[in-house]
């Protein structure tokens, strides 16, 4: 599958699954009661409808390696058992990318997460087969704004991240929720050294 198309997905998915969770929890959300799965779930919808191919919540590793033809060393195997992919994109049959999602918030210190799901699939060497992405929701805190939480997650990663707008959700007069600042990001694992 062609990168820039799959940049542009991600993208776009990455939006409108933040912005579907958003309109499906109602007024008052707060970023801290986003989650991963519910995120993923609607973002591999999205995907599904943008791309036109299949993607597959919560994959096994073990079974992006199986459909991909690789034979990997029994301790290999065993090391990525239980590992899941939070959204694997398939066409005609066969794993076109991994997507890792993580949420960073107040409440959630998912850089080191957000990290090591990059390397999920380094011990098979799966980045060298299909595109490895770790996305995210990223939302101001209390100790950071969004532009220092952005700069202080690449810092962590080690790389530069692409983001969308920055985007602001309502004021609910009801639950007294402020507004916050959030956008989505990503970046591709890249080769390993």
């Amino acid at each position: 599958m062609n990168h820039a198309i799959l940049d542009t997905a991600i993208h776009k998915a990455g939006l409108l699954a933040v912005e579907t969770y958003i309109t499906c929890a109602g007024p008052g959300i707060s970023e801290d009661s986003a989650h991963e799965k519910s995120l993923s779930a609607f973002m591999a919808l999205h995907l599904h409808h943008v791309l036109g191919i299949q993607a597959r919540p919560e994959c096994p590793y073990t079974q992006i390696v199986k459909d991909l033809d690789m034979s990997p060393d029994r301790l290999s195997l065993n090391a990525i058992q239980l590992l899941t992919a939070d959204i694997a994109l398939y066409e005609n049959g066969l794993p076109v990318a991994v997507i890792e999602l993580k949420v960073f918030t107040d409440s959630k210190a998912m850089l080191p997460r957000f990290c090591n799901d990059l390397r999920k699939g380094d011990l098979v060497r799966l980045c060298e087969r299909v595109p490895v992405y770790a996305v995210a929701l990223i939302c101001q805190t209390e100790r950071r704004k969004l532009g220092e939480q952005k700069a202080w997650i690449e810092r962590g990663v080690g790389r530069q991240l692409t983001y969308s707008q920055t985007q602001v959700t309502k004021t609910d007069s009801v639950s007294g929720e402020k507004p916050w600042e959030w956008c989505f990001g990503y970046v591709e694992r890249g080769p390993i050294p």
